[in-house]
């Protein structure tokens, strides 16, 4: 059995507050992309392209274009 992330050299953080939440959908509605988005909130990388995924999953972001990549 494989577990996803289950290894000690990633550093995840799957847990955002509603002010985090907000600061995103911001970000995300200027067009930034995922790595100036994840530098302005203090987060991995890894940490945002997961959140674009579930809060695409559900549409709670709309889509772009250029996808993570932004403007």
């Amino acid at each position: 059995m494989y577990y996803l992330f289950d290894d000690e050299r990633i550093k995840l953080n799957p847990i955002f507050k509603e002010r985090e939440l907000e600061r995103f959908y911001k970000l995300w509605d200027e067009g930034m992309d995922y790595k100036k988005i994840a530098k302005k909130m203090g987060r991995t990388h890894m940490d945002i392209v997961l959140l674009i995924l579930d809060r695409g999953e559900v549409g709670a972001i709309k889509d772009r274009g250029t996808g993570i990549f932004g403007n």
